[in-house]
């Protein structure tokens, strides 16, 4: 998965040059990551749902998750709902919906 590259590079980037601001961080996957993830989704995500209960079990929604649980230092058992919205984090999903209207 491209995407996931594209996240393991930023992350050995910032670590080797010794650089751990999460709000930087956030910068650079909504813009190098997201794209990636999201490319297309008008059209292969049509199937949305009312609750949010299904999230983490979508391909785009864990890898924002493991990114938020990477910054905060959780292990990877922590809660995603607290994870996300500890660093404010929306569902993709959300995103999503909004492009496509």
């Amino acid at each position: 998965m491209k995407a996931l590259k594209a996240l393991f590079k930023i992350q050995n980037t910032l670590s080797s040059n010794n650089i751990m601001q999460p709000r930087l961080f956030l910068k650079l996957f909504d813009a190098m990551v997201n794209p990636i993830l999201l490319y297309g989704s008008e059209i292969w995500c049509t199937d949305f749902q009312k609750t949010y209960a299904h999230l983490d079990s979508k391909p785009y929604e864990i890898l924002q998750t493991k990114m938020c649980k990477h910054i905060l230092g959780v292990r990877k058992n922590a809660s995603n709902l607290a994870a996300r919205g500890e660093l404010g984090r929306y569902p993709l999903e959300i995103n999503i919906k909004t492009v496509k209207l």
